[in-house]
């Protein structure tokens, strides 16, 4: 192979021109694969938003209309939609003490730390996690706080509790894999055009 200082000039600009293009799209493709990131969780965070809305504005219709015993035919129904890996409803201390455990056994029970702060505190918990069984996720364990005016009706006709007591909590995971599958597919066709570009096999074997 000759040395870089033997090649002729044109073939030197050609070389530092395809470098600096080539630099420049790697960082493109990085900063579109970050912002694409960024895109998709802030839109699995919007359907776990939706997702807690209907799941509680479902549970309090049931409740309304004394149905809840059949809760699970309904969050079986969501659990089967395909963005969603998980989603578990867990009662709170107030509503276990004045309407009992329920009739989900250990599902109604928080699962972990994330879910036993989310009660304590009545704050969102919002996190990226993976697991094997699972992939990459959304975790988001919404809490239940009761209120006057919520979805228009009024928990604290039924719930004997002081207001923004936690309630109980939704429990969710948003699948992220999707999104990072489009990424990659995505990158993997902008890199295969970069070098299957004419100009850049040329450019190689002139530089052997």
């Amino acid at each position: 192979m000759r040395k870089f200082s033997d090649w002729p000039i044109w073939l030197r600009l050609t070389g530092a021109i395809w470098t600096c293009l080539v630099l420049a799209w790697g960082g493109l493709i990085a900063w579109e694969t970050q912002a694409s990131r960024e895109i998709a969780v802030e839109q699995a965070k919007d359907l776990a938003h939706s997702m807690n809305e209907m799941t509680l504005a479902g549970l309090t219709g049931m409740m309304i209309t004394g149905t809840v015993g059949q809760r699970d035919v309904f969050l079986d129904q969501i659990r089967e939609l395909s963005a969603v890996r998980d989603l578990r409803v867990i009662r709170g201390d107030a509503v276990s003490k004045q309407f009992g455990p329920g009739s989900a056994g250990d599902k109604a029970r928080p699962g972990d730390e994330t879910e036993r702060a989310a009660l304590r505190d009545g704050k969102p918990h919002i996190q990226i996690e993976s697991t094997p069984q699972l992939g990459e996720h959304l975790r988001v364990v919404y809490p239940a706080l009761a209120s006057a005016n919520y979805l228009g009706k009024n928990c604290l006709a039924c719930h004997q509790v002081a207001d923004k007591t936690p309630l109980g909590v939704v429990s969710m995971r948003i699948s992220l894999e999707n999104p990072s599958d489009t990424i990659g597919v995505r990158n993997n066709i902008a890199c295969s055009r970069i070098f299957s570009n004419e100009k850049f096999k040329s450019l190689q074997l002139l530089t052997i």
